[in-house]
């Protein structure tokens, strides 16, 4: 009887995980609007005041749904992936693959974005930048993007960056183009280049 219980019990939980209900929530207008502009392999160009050049591609978007379960609260997570060219230096670790007997990089999550019944997230990692919000800050407007026709733009500061020179300090981020700036502890201020 005990192994018949703990079978149903399997099989709902199993079953919730996979059912095409919709959740009873859903992201804010706003943050959706944060993972927007990206699509799988976009090719994405930074470049700096002295022409230096930073290069990405969208590795991956990822949507997970969790309807409620016995063991799991209902959520939802949009996961925007990059590699980091040419070198992929910045990587989220590696997991062995079976199929090719060799380790497998996982690319960095450059922004998610989460969702359940009570609350909202997001998280920015970009090379050594990292930041967790529970919610989007307030929209700036200024000139900083006039070479892009754009004024509004979010402002992510890392209050803990890494004390090398390269270390990224702010990011700006905007609904067009996702990640579109930012700036290292030496002051260079990077600027999406590939505007479509």
């Amino acid at each position: 009887m005990k192994k018949h219980i703990l079978l149903l019990i399997t099989s709902l939980t199993i079953v919730s995980c996979f059912t095409d209900d919709e959740l009873p929530f859903d992201f804010s207008d706003d943050l959706k609007k944060t993972v927007i502009p990206y699509q799988e392999n976009d090719l994405i160009y930074f470049k700096n005041q002295l022409e230096d050049l930073d290069t990405l591609r969208i590795s991956s978007k990822k949507t997970i749904e969790q309807n409620d379960s016995f063991s799991v609260q209902a959520f939802k997570n949009v996961t925007v992936s990059c590699e980091h060219l040419p070198f992929n230096k910045w990587t989220e670790g590696f997991i062995f693959s079976t199929e090719s007997n060799e380790n497998e990089i996982i690319n960095q999550e450059l922004i998610t974005i989460s969702a359940d019944e009570n609350s909202e997230s997001l998280s920015i990692r970009y090379r050594d930048f990292s930041i967790f919000v529970n919610e989007l800050p307030e929209k700036k407007e200024s000139d900083l993007l006039n070479d892009l026709n754009l004024r509004e733009y979010w402002e992510f500061i890392d209050s803990n960056p890494n004390n090398e020179p390269s270390s990224i300090i702010k990011i700006i981020w905007t609904e067009k183009y996702g990640l579109t700036a930012y700036y290292n502890m030496e002051g260079d201020f990077y600027l999406i280049t590939n505007v479509r």
